[in-house]
């Protein structure tokens, strides 16, 4: 069976992949090059009014992360076996320093065996508190 391509066919479908590819290109730019290129125009160069805007953010993230400080220590308070280290039995029960302190003296003590802490122990918890 012999098949005949008419010249208007080849010429239609031609004109649709390249109209295609124009649309698809040129999204791509936009998306990837003018929009992000524009953010970083505005920031560097246009005055931003949004001080407040960026100081109710801040306070925001304070807030956030005294939340999760506090339940880290409510936890770790809670749990007696969460302490079994040097530093909590010598000051008393508890553990010693308020806020990130305690958050930081966990993830070193836990550090000392990172596999195990990370399955079973609040390594992963006091990581992502720090980041």
């Amino acid at each position: 069976a012999l098949v005949t391509v008419r010249p208007s066919s080849m010429y239609s479908a031609a004109k649709s992949v390249a109209s295609s590819a124009y649309t698809a290109w040129k999204s791509i730019l936009q998306e990837h090059l003018e929009e992000p290129m524009m953010e970083i125009y505005k920031e560097l160069f246009v005055k931003h009014d949004g001080v407040g805007l960026w100081a109710a953010q801040a306070q925001s993230s304070r807030a956030s992360l005294e939340r999760m400080i506090n339940t880290f220590n409510a936890h770790a308070a809670a749990n007696s076996a969460f302490f079994p280290y040097s530093w909590a039995t010598s000051s008393g029960p508890g553990p010693p320093g308020k806020g990130l302190d305690v958050v930081v003296r966990v993830y070193e003590e836990q550090m000392s065996r990172p596999v195990t802490n990370m399955l079973f122990g609040d390594m992963l918890q006091a990581l992502l508190i720090q980041v």
